[in-house]
């Protein structure tokens, strides 16, 4: 008996800690989504590279972008090239 005394108290202490760390990510994602009315955030990613072919160089590009505003959240690709 004398070991399942603290597995009790190990598992409510998990389970406080889970709840209160679920409680704190509401919060932010609320805090977010109304900061969303007056506020839009972004991150965008691009590369390119040169490459050469019999019809000479070209430069070849691609952005990723992850953006959110009040209409929601955008996942957008683009790729293309240039001569």
């Amino acid at each position: 008996m004398g070991i399942i005394v603290p597995m009790r108290r190990i598992g409510r202490w998990m389970l406080n800690a889970l709840t209160t760390l679920s409680l704190l990510l509401c919060v932010a994602m609320v805090a977010l989504w109304v900061r969303s009315y007056w506020k839009a955030d972004g991150i965008e990613r691009a590369r390119g590279w040169e490459t050469t072919t019999a019809a000479g160089p070209f430069v070849r590009w691609r952005t990723a972008q992850l953006s959110s505003n009040r209409r929601g959240i955008i996942l957008a690709s683009f790729w293309g090239f240039r001569h």
